[in-house]
């Protein structure tokens, strides 16, 4: 793999047959700058899960890529290393043992660590590495099989872990610390055994082997408390729930219908509140600071904006940020003209600041985005070289970029 060019804000850098036309300022490359990352085979395709800076000032991230021989030939994993300008370093494909990466992608001290499964076992696995993409390890979770989605809790140094037992149709909610031991009881909750209106172990499985619709499994804690949100399929209906993982608690819920109404995303914020991302059928609502109190509110009732212009089911992150002293919230997510769209609220008033559009030339979709350590933004994503090779790309926005997409009265 190598980077196939850099967009500065003064000056660009063109890589022809791998090698780059002229020098560029590192400094201006730090601050901002565009990378697209190609390969010599036309026939490769990278889908971009998540990205993190490193304490080097550089960037991993991580995708899903095809394994010609596998069952779940598009769920291989790929790491790529940027440095602090977005040139290429290096990359690495695993074995094909390890697949189905989830957005979960965090680093801690000089460690990094995503959640993926075996490909024979299903069963969950912690892999962990360091900056330069050495170092690997994959350690067993113990009980949870078909992990669909993760969150690093800081202050437990764990994950929050959600699963799929495919024999018993249960949801699995747990916590894991980073040897892989729990540090919470595996919780089930019952997805649906028959009868129902969608036949959940069809779409499930279709889901891990990237044959079918790709849902937005999601699952965190609710911050300042001892309870864990949950966003997964519940008794036929794609459903938030909420649990404190005690063997007696049967959790509330916030039930969707079947697969055709529920959130793409959920973010606590404290107590009862969240910023939230919802679909309704082909139509998405996005709301900063939701109160949300599951077994009381029905989701077709919850909208603060609706966003015509996005894609249906695309990737929606939420990242809850400060900028110029303000608490914002940043929604990052795909738009129907095939860029990336990044949408800035005010948490506290619920108030829209404005929105920023990424991409050009070729077609753009959003995948992750993290604050960066000189207060920018850095984004990644795939775009389609000649409108049908999926490349990755990173966005590095500057602080001052930042601000500007939020007023000060």
């Amino acid at each position: 793999m190598k980077k196939l060019y850099t967009i500065f804000s003064t000056s660009i850098c063109v890589l022809l047959l791998w090698s780059c036309a002229e020098e560029t300022d590192s400094a201006i490359g730090k601050e901002k700058f565009t990378s697209i990352f190609d390969v010599r085979d036309f026939n490769i395709s990278y889908t971009p899960l998540d990205i993190v800076q490193t304490s080097d000032g550089g960037y991993v991230v991580l995708s899903a890529r095809p394994l010609e021989e596998s069952n779940f030939s598009y769920s291989g994993i790929h790491l790529l290393k940027a440095d602090e300008n977005g040139n290429y370093v290096s990359d690495i494909t695993l074995g094909d043992s390890l697949v189905h990466a989830v957005s979960s992608l965090t680093l801690d001290g000089e460690k990094l660590h995503f959640i993926c499964m075996n490909s024979q076992s299903t069963g969950a696995r912690i892999v962990s590495f360091d900056a330069s993409l050495g170092n690997i390890t994959a350690k067993m979770v113990e009980g949870l099989t078909y992990p669909s989605a993760a969150n690093y809790i800081p202050e437990s140094k764990a994950f929050a872990l959600l699963g799929y037992n495919s024999e018993d149709k249960q949801t699995q909610i747990t916590v894991a610390n980073l040897s892989g031991q729990l540090i919470k009881p595996l919780k089930t909750f019952i997805t649906g055994l028959g009868g129902g209106e969608i036949i959940i172990d069809k779409i499930m499985i279709e889901h891990f082997l990237h044959t079918g619709r790709q849902y937005p499994f999601s699952v965190g804690k609710v911050k300042g408390q001892d309870i864990y949100y949950f966003n997964a399929f519940v008794n036929y209906n794609f459903s938030m729930g909420l649990t404190n993982l005690s063997e007696d608690d049967e959790g509330t819920f916030m039930f969707g219908e079947n697969d055709d109404v529920g959130f793409s995303a959920v973010t606590s914020l404290g107590n009862a509140s969240y910023a939230i991302a919802r679909f309704d059928h082909t139509d998405t609502y996005l709301d900063p600071n939701a109160s949300l109190s599951p077994g009381a509110i029905d989701p077709t009732e919850i909208g603060y904006n609706p966003y015509p212009e996005l894609t249906p089911h695309a990737t929606i992150k939420i990242l809850p940020t400060e900028i110029s002293e303000k608490k914002i919230i940043v929604f990052g997510s795909s738009t129907k003209s095939k860029q990336i769209g990044l949408y800035f609220y005010d948490q506290t008033t619920r108030a829209f600041h404005t929105s920023r559009y990424l991409g050009f030339s070729n077609p753009y979709e959003f995948s992750s985005m993290t604050r960066t350590a000189d207060g920018g933004l850095a984004i990644c994503g795939v775009t389609y070289l000649a409108g049908r090779f999926p490349r990755i790309c990173i966005f590095k926005l500057s602080e001052e970029d930042v601000k500007e997409n939020v007023v000060i009265e």
